[in-house]
């Protein structure tokens, strides 16, 4: 058995109309109050009895929470007091006064004099170092100059050579 299209869109065609006929028909009614307890039964899922009740649980529970609170706060304060009573003051103070002891054991052992005469000498030896390297870079800086100098003073000389031979020369011409 097959259906035929012009036999479906028929019938939807129809269920369209009657959807719509109803939804303009109940669009112009107006809506009132209590028209829902009309057709069905309105019922509290808590009688109110229980009202009374559950007030008097939450008082309970409230109750309960500030007596919970309390004796957390009790045994916080017995814990600290506890804490408190085992702590022994003097022992301490004899930790703190045997460990300062050994603290001036160790200074005294330390030789302040050889340490002075190590650094001094380490300081001597710093300070000659940085005079020698100082000495090495003032000649390496002056070597340029030196040897302009030198090859000045050479000239100097070839010439004054020049001009004692060329006065020679004119002596000996002159005795002569």
């Amino acid at each position: 058995m097959q259906i035929s299209k012009p036999k479906n869109s028929t019938l939807a065609l129809f269920a369209i109309a009657i959807v719509s006929i109803i939804t303009l028909a109940s669009w112009s009614v107006p809506m009132t109050s209590g028209m829902f307890s009309r057709f069905f039964n309105e019922t509290d899922t808590v009688p109110k009895k229980c009202d009374s009740k559950i007030g008097e649980l939450n008082e309970a529970i409230a109750q309960l929470q500030k007596a919970t609170e309390s004796l957390k706060e009790r045994d916080i304060s017995r814990e600290v007091a506890k804490a408190i009573e085992s702590i022994n003051l003097e022992d301490i103070h004899n930790n703190v006064e045997d460990a300062m002891l050994q603290a001036q054991s160790a200074l005294a052992k330390v030789d302040v004099q050889k340490i002075k005469e190590e650094v001094s000498l380490a300081l001597a030896r710093i300070d000659r170092e940085k005079i020698e390297e100082q000495v090495k870079l003032a000649t390496a800086n002056l070597q340029p100059q030196i040897q302009k100098s030198l090859e000045e003073a050479k000239r100097e000389l070839e010439q004054a050579k020049q001009e004692l031979e060329s006065a020679k020369q004119r002596i000996r011409k002159e005795k002569i």
